[in-house]
């Protein structure tokens, strides 16, 4: 559990959690808007536009919010005293492992 107290933070999840899964990309125009279905696999920095390769993902987390998926490098340059909050849960094809 986090702490009540705590607003602003790292959220560090698998990047096989459900909740980066099935993504879209909302595009939106001045008459119409378009939505383009985004690969599981393909996971990007919202920041700097890199590609995240590594098995955990880093949610930044602020005033209790998701605002984005960051890289190392920007939470290093960007946000080096927030607190990680590691979820170790692993998922699997749609299961939830380990309990």
């Amino acid at each position: 559990m986090i702490h009540r107290r705590t607003r602003n933070y790292i959220r560090r999840i698998s990047r096989d959690d459900p909740e980066l899964k099935n993504r879209f990309l909302h595009v939106i125009g001045p008459r119409d808007a378009l939505e383009v279905p985004v690969s599981d696999e393909l996971i990007v920095c919202d920041v700097c536009n890199r590609k995240i390769e590594t098995s955990m993902v880093n949610v930044l987390i602020i005033d209790r919010m998701p605002w984005g998926i960051i890289c190392e490098e920007c939470r290093l340059k960007h946000h080096p005293n927030l607190r990680i909050i590691e979820e170790y849960k692993i998922w699997r094809r749609g299961k939830e492992g380990g309990e």
